[in-house]
């Protein structure tokens, strides 16, 4: 669960992680990694959401 947090901030705030994106996608340009950045967020919080949900579900049945 929060090993997806700092998954996701590490690699939204490398450099490497940005210049890869602009030469994968060739998008230069803030908005569009605002943008990204709070798609990623959002998937990254449903993402630890479901996994709780799971978690305390399997350990409510055991």
């Amino acid at each position: 669960m929060f090993f997806m947090d700092m998954f996701g901030t590490h690699f939204r705030k490398s450099k490497f992680y940005r210049q890869n994106l602009d030469l994968r996608f060739g998008i230069p340009g803030p908005i569009v990694f605002q943008f990204f950045h709070i798609i990623v967020g959002l998937a990254t919080a449903f993402a630890n959401i479901t996994f709780l949900g799971t978690f305390t579900d399997y350990v409510n049945r055991k």
